[in-house]
């Protein structure tokens, strides 16, 4: 089985319970640890992770713009610096990743961005566990933003528009463009995209 094959560990909202937040500073550099994209150990590598390891720094960054944006509505006297904060934050992710997210995204922990180049839209919901893959982008569409549920996978270059829900360790396929919702451990491919069969046990593509 191959690193991307494997499936993770597993904004508060009332239907789930997992973390969407930082809680300190310091948690924005380990909330997101998991089996795919494992926490540095030391000052020195998580400055190299940083620099060199998209699957490590777009989390990171997206967490310290999304801890300095919560620093900025609950502070009375240096809120102009928390959002200045935040926003370089964001930019920075913007450069060096191209990773565009809002101020406080609803992104569970534990979600992998296995590569750069992701664009979300601030209200996409995802759950923990879920596999993000290069080139993908999330849109809204008639007030609606996708949900990626727990342990589903999205494929380079795919497009997922308005309310579609991908359920649980459900696959979207590589360049498919998703309007509708994929049932857990089903996969889509296609544009648009349509469900061309079921994810077996050990996480492979079988064709119903």
């Amino acid at each position: 089985k191959t690193m991307t094959d494997k499936i993770l560990e597993p904004h508060r909202t009332s239907e789930m319970s997992g973390r969407f937040e930082p809680s300190s500073f310091k948690d924005c550099f380990y909330m997101d640890g998991c089996k795919l994209n494992p926490t540095p150990k030391g000052v020195l590598k998580k400055i190299k992770g940083l620099l060199i390891s998209p699957r490590y720094s777009m989390p990171v960054l997206m967490r310290l713009s999304q801890y300095f944006h919560l620093k900025q509505i609950n502070s009375n006297k240096r809120w102009r610096f928390y959002r200045f904060a935040s926003h370089v934050m964001r930019r920075i992710n913007g450069m060096i990743n191209q990773f565009d997210h809002g101020t406080n995204p609803r992104v569970e922990e534990s979600v992998v961005f296995l590569d750069s180049n992701i664009c979300l839209t601030s209200e996409a919901v995802f759950e923990s566990g879920a596999q993000i893959f290069r080139n993908v982008t999330l849109g809204v569409k008639g007030g609606r933003s996708p949900h990626i549920k727990r342990n589903a996978r999205i494929y380079s270059h795919a497009i997922v528009i308005g309310g579609a829900t991908v359920g649980e360790e459900a696959l979207v396929g590589a360049g498919a463009v998703l309007l509708d919702d994929v049932p857990a451990r089903k996969s889509a491919a296609g544009n648009p995209a349509k469900i061309i069969g079921d994810v077996t046990t050990n996480h492979n593509l079988y064709l119903g």
